[in-house]
């Protein structure tokens, strides 16, 4: 018996999703062979897709880097010059290169402004909110 969902939508998204994280993947694992970065998350990614992949992609823009699993996504309209052109996602230009900023220590990712916090030296903006959040249910 064929599975039935409750929202076939969600389902086509997904399916789509996953599609260009196996492109997005194929041109990390390139990236790391070439020794442009040791793990995903010094990777920073830049895509570019005909007009109705990157309305797409723009609108599930804040599921792809941990999607992903990479420290910086960015969909350009110019395809990059030496980018990985997609296999099974047509048109889908993929351009993998190490991202800027430090380490933060709490989640790992690669951020610009990771130790702007004082009170969190080592942590980034997102794990910086996250610890304020647990230092102030355990006051409470």
């Amino acid at each position: 018996m064929e599975p039935r969902y409750l929202d076939e939508n969600l389902e086509t998204k997904w399916n789509r999703l996953l599609e260009i994280r196996g492109e997005v993947s194929k041109a990390l694992e390139i990236a790391r062979k070439e020794k442009l970065i040791g793990n995903s998350l010094e990777g920073a990614v830049t895509l570019q897709a005909p007009p109705k992949l990157q309305s797409f992609l723009r609108e599930n823009e804040p599921l792809l880097k941990d999607l992903f699993i990479v420290s910086q996504v960015n969909i350009v309209d110019t395809p990059p010059s030496d980018a990985y052109a997609g296999k099974e996602v047509e048109g889908l230009n993929v351009l993998i290169h190490r991202t800027d900023g430090k380490k933060c220590e709490r989640c790992w990712v690669y951020d610009p402004k990771t130790g702007e916090n004082p009170e969190h030296p080592a942590a980034c903006p997102r794990c910086s909110a996250t610890l304020r959040i647990i230092a102030s249910e355990r006051k409470a």
